[in-house]
């Protein structure tokens, strides 16, 4: 039993370390792309400039990397994904309203495999 809690345990923090990897390395690469995230919230022109200062202070591109760093993480860690650019909703509860199809055609898939993988063996 011991033994058990102790694989699962282990596996439970090479988990936690992979996710926490993986958000650091999407985050460091989203950083190193070329071009300027504040550029694209809006059009180059002079009357948008309220527009896009309002844009950079709401999407935090105002704040030092570092605690952009922290917000994305709370954020990742919190499902505040922010909001959808052609949909205009918010992320997670995009994804929420497809998942229930998701599940569908994950669980029949795995029901027809299991049975044709036990009749063929």
């Amino acid at each position: 039993m011991r033994k058990v809690l102790r694989i699962m345990v282990r596996r439970t923090v090479n988990a936690a370390i992979t996710i926490f990897g993986i958000l650091c390395l999407n985050y460091v690469l989203i950083r190193l792309m070329p071009g300027n995230a504040e550029a694209n919230l809006a059009p180059h022109n002079p009357q948008y400039a309220g527009y896009l200062a309002d844009n950079i202070r709401t999407f935090g591109l105002d704040r030092s990397p570092e605690e952009q760093f922290v917000i994305y993480l709370q954020n990742a860690f919190t499902f505040n994904w922010g909001i959808s650019y052609y949909w205009k909703q918010p992320v997670a509860d995009l994804l929420l309203h497809d998942l229930s199809w998701t599940l569908l055609l994950v669980g029949t898939s795995t029901i027809f495999t299991t049975l044709i993988g036990m009749v063929v063996g």
